[in-house]
């Protein structure tokens, strides 16, 4: 299994590089740690185990939204005018357009959530080595 998957890490290693990735992965040691900080990046992208998220100006505003809210500024006229017209005609086009969307912004959630995480993995790794370092180097 372990011959599988290191075939497969160097099929994957000489297509990057056939379209133009970074000569640094030639190294496969380089590559190895890349892919393995990646994977564990991937695998413990929980979104409510990320501290990126938390420094915006709310935790959910990184999470994309995908319910649609139909309201009318109108007052009594545009409920009693317009919030019909809305339902029968807009509420079907607004329906098909975000089912049509809908697996885009999950998928960019996904994304979403493991670049958080590598980034939280990364500076987590940075953290540790400047504490190996000391205070002098940092």
């Amino acid at each position: 299994m372990a011959e599988l998957r290191a075939d497969m890490r160097g099929k994957v290693r000489r297509r990057l590089l056939a379209n133009g990735a970074s000569e640094d992965l030639n190294d496969k040691a380089i590559f190895q740690a890349i892919d393995e900080l990646l994977n564990q990046a991937v695998n413990d992208a929980k979104p409510g185990a990320l501290l990126l998220p938390e420094l915006f100006d709310s935790p959910t505003s990184s999470k994309l939204e995908i319910a649609v809210s139909y309201q009318t500024h109108r007052g009594l006229i545009g409920r009693v005018f317009v919030a019909p017209i809305k339902r029968r005609i807009l509420v079907p086009i607004f329906r098909w357009l975000l089912d049509f969307s809908r697996n885009n912004f999950n998928r960019q959630n996904n994304i979403n959530q493991a670049l958080f995480s590598c980034i939280q993995a990364l500076a987590i790794e940075n953290a540790k080595l400047r504490t190996k370092l000391g205070p002098r180097n940092q």
